[in-house]
């Protein structure tokens, strides 16, 4: 029974709980008193500095703080911390790189690196080096200034295939614009064509009438400043092209007279095979106009006076070639005096005044 009653007791839930985790209590976090931080603060605000109070103002920080009731746990790691701190705070704040890319590249070193790419914009790899060696100080690798060279130089072949493409249209590409509708007038190619308008300048337009008859009207556009002008077209005069030689004349000759007797008047002579082939007519065909068989016959056209400068550029060809004297009579009649010369050369200036006129003017 007492077995029995045990077994039952020891199985009864009631008298024996389930076991669990067992609930460990949290340790008390020690902190300083108000005495003792007052103790550390009133020395730091009196010797702030980025250096580590040495060893001795420590150890009689460490004690002064000690002597506060509660603050006998601080030792000299707290102390030590607690200066540390302090010193981080003090210490300005490192510069942030401005491209995570490059994260030894600071602002200041990325200005330097720009007024060096202007100066040398294709850097060799030993001009890098020598970068990196003079922005080491700012703390730039020479990792970093090797991959923002590579970086800035697609960067601008970027740009300027960006710039490239976004150029404005030329007028050559642009689409065509429609053309000027017809003002009111007859529609009817007789009235808007006159036998003096050019061919190239009418410009047929498919215009629908009032009975919905679709027919082609011409219209005149205005005349090219860069284009010259070309014939009018005008169907009912002849279309035949005459060619005018230049008339055959008979030239006086300009043979200077002797020096010792008087002056003679020139007579008229033959003109030589060489000018007198180019004065010869030539007999020309008019083409008809109607397209049937030319005119039987040879129609001999006006023959027109030559120019004066011509024609005594012409007198004195004619003249030197009749002239029979011979060098040996040349010599003969050469002048001996001032009188002489002037008695043979005033015909021949009598006939150059005329053509220097002709010239000059």
């Amino acid at each position: 029974m007492e077995g029995t009653a045990v077994e039952g007791t020891a199985s009864t839930p009631s008298q024996h709980p389930a076991a669990g985790p067992s609930a460990v209590p949290k340790k008390k976090r020690n902190q300083l008193t108000p005495g003792g931080n007052a103790v550390l603060e009133d020395y730091w605000r009196q010797h702030a500095s980025l250096d580590m109070p040495d060893i001795s103002a420590r150890r009689a920080l460490l004690g002064q703080i000690q002597k506060h009731p509660g603050c006998e746990f601080y030792a000299m790691a707290n102390v030590n911390q607690y200066f540390r701190r302090q010193i981080q705070k003090l210490k300005p704040p490192a510069p942030q790189p401005e491209d995570f890319r490059f994260p030894s590249l600071t602002p200041d070193a990325l200005k330097h690196l720009s007024v060096l790419v202007k100066e040398q914009p294709n850097p060799s790899e030993t001009v890098l080096k020598t970068w990196a060696t003079l922005l080491a100080p700012m703390g730039a690798t020479e990792r970093d200034i090797l991959a923002w060279s590579t970086y800035s130089k697609e960067l601008l072949e970027i740009q300027a295939q960006s710039l490239s493409k976004s150029e404005p249209i030329s007028a050559s590409m642009r689409l065509p614009t429609p053309s000027d509708t017809v003002t009111p007038e007859p529609l009817t190619a007789a009235s808007s064509m006159s036998p003096q308008t050019p061919i190239h300048e009418l410009v047929p337009i498919l215009v629908t009438g009032p009975s919905n008859q679709a027919f082609k009207h011409y219209k005149i556009e205005a005349q090219s400043p860069v284009i010259p002008a070309q014939q009018p077209f005008n169907p009912t005069a002849p279309t035949a092209s005459y060619y005018r030689p230049r008339p055959a004349l008979q030239v006086a000759t300009m043979a200077p007279p002797a020096p010792s007797g008087p002056t003679s008047t020139p007579q008229s002579m033959v003109m030589s095979p060489i000018v007198a082939a180019a004065y010869t007519p030539i007999s020309y065909t008019p083409i008809s106009p109607a397209g049937g068989d030319p005119p039987r016959g040879e129609i001999e056209p006006p023959q027109l006076p030559p120019k004066p400068a011509l024609r005594a550029i012409i007198e004195g060809v004619t003249d030197a070639l009749a002239d029979p004297r011979t060098p040996q009579d040349e010599v003969m009649l050469s002048p001996t005096s001032a009188t002489e010369f002037e008695a043979v050369f005033a015909t021949y200036r009598q006939r150059l005044a005329p053509l220097i006129h002709e010239l000059d003017s």
